[in-house]
């Protein structure tokens, strides 16, 4: 006796209609699935896939994206459809003067009401040897003392992560080619401990994005692309101005810009491009100012692939 209820046998077939699609089976084996779909493969060249990863200072982040010509090849003009989604991760600190904070505040911050220390402090001169004495029993608290002020120093871990699904439109123009895309986008953000002062939780909204690439000469070439999204107003920017002197290798200058509501930030470095068996391989570093203000060094590698 079969051991499969008639339920499981009909998944059973389905499974096995589905590896038999087309891709997966030698053309003259190819049955169509339930006859309904006798071709699902896509043509070569409509298809290219792009992934990264990104580090400066405390943040990391890694991307994929895939774009589709479902109706001509990507060299030519026409709709398109990009799927997109990153996920990243930084830290930061927040300094913050401490008596001011709330009872509440205050023992959320260091597990204890410090107010009797904080009215002392503010009612007399302290000597020496007492600053010494406070500044010892405070630092385990996340505490210092600076001047006649305390301030408390929180140290916060951040993770957002992004998808987006754009349809758009490519058009070219002489050497320019232009592509713009439209569609909705969800972004959620994380943030542990919670921080009151900045914006967590799904939004959603819609993303736009703007890509250009326009030779300059024969060696020559000017890539920029930028977006925004409406659910945290996040934006980005970036310039890349390639000398290719080989078919397979290209180098230059390059230039971003990005943040959101709470924050902006800038980076200035150089890249260096390898083709290899139709494989692009991009690697970048420079120069990146960050949230807070401080500079660091960023570095980044790319994948970009044609089907």
């Amino acid at each position: 006796m079969c051991p499969f209820s008639e339920k499981g046998r009909r998944i059973l077939a389905l499974l096995l209609g589905m590896l038999a699609m087309p891709g997966l089976a030698p053309a003259q084996e190819r049955p169509a699935l339930l006859g309904l779909f006798p071709k699902l493969t896509m043509p070569p060249g409509r298809i290219e896939t792009s992934s990264g990863f990104d580090a400066s200072g405390a943040s990391w982040s890694a991307y994929s994206a895939a774009v589709i010509s479902p109706f001509g090849p990507l060299a030519h003009d026409g709709l398109r459809l990009k799927l997109l989604g990153s996920f990243g991760a930084y830290g930061y600190d927040k300094k913050r003067v401490y008596c001011p904070m709330s009872a509440e505040e205050k023992k959320r911050a260091t597990g204890a009401n410090l107010g009797e220390l904080c009215n002392d402090i503010a009612n007399r001169p302290l000597t020496a040897d007492e600053r010494a004495d406070i500044t010892a029993s405070i630092r385990p608290l996340g505490l210092t003392l600076d001047g006649d002020q305390i301030y408390h120093q929180q140290a916060y871990q951040a993770m957002r992560y992004d998808v987006a699904v754009m349809p758009g439109y490519q058009v070219s123009w002489q050497s320019l080619v232009l592509r713009a895309y439209l569609g909705p986008a969800m972004e959620t953000r994380s943030i542990l401990p919670a921080d009151p002062d900045k914006r967590m939780g799904t939004s959603w909204g819609a993303r736009t994005a703007l890509e250009a690439w326009l030779r300059l000469g024969s060696a020559v070439w000017l890539a920029a692309d930028s977006s925004y999204f409406t659910g945290s107003e996040a934006y980005s920017g970036a310039l890349k101005l390639g000398y290719q002197p080989l078919s397979w290798l290209a180098l230059g200058p390059e230039l971003a810009a990005f943040g959101d509501v709470e924050d902006d930030s800038a980076r200035a470095g150089g890249f260096l491009r390898l083709t290899v068996k139709g494989v692009e391989t991009t690697l970048s570093g420079g120069i990146a100012g960050g949230y807070d203000g401080d500079a660091s060094a960023y570095g980044s590698a790319g994948v970009y692939m044609r089907f």
